[in-house]
């Protein structure tokens, strides 16, 4: 089991870039911080989702 945005999830995928596929995000405009640390983007590939990691997923707001 995995959070992801402070929900519970089901480990479904072995990498951040699977997970973000998964979840149907648009990974374009998109960061990821896994337990408190920043993934670069690059690295998505190769980084692994573990059961207990929590994740969190931003998209930019933009506004005034």
């Amino acid at each position: 089991m995995i959070q992801v945005n402070g929900q519970p999830l089901e480990k479904s995928s072995a990498t951040l870039n699977e997970l973000v596929l998964f979840l149907k995000f648009n990974n374009e405009n998109i960061a990821i911080v896994k337990n408190g640390k920043i993934i670069r983007k690059q690295d998505w590939k190769n980084e692994p989702v573990n059961d207990g990691d929590s994740i969190e997923i931003f998209s930019p707001v933009s506004g005034g």
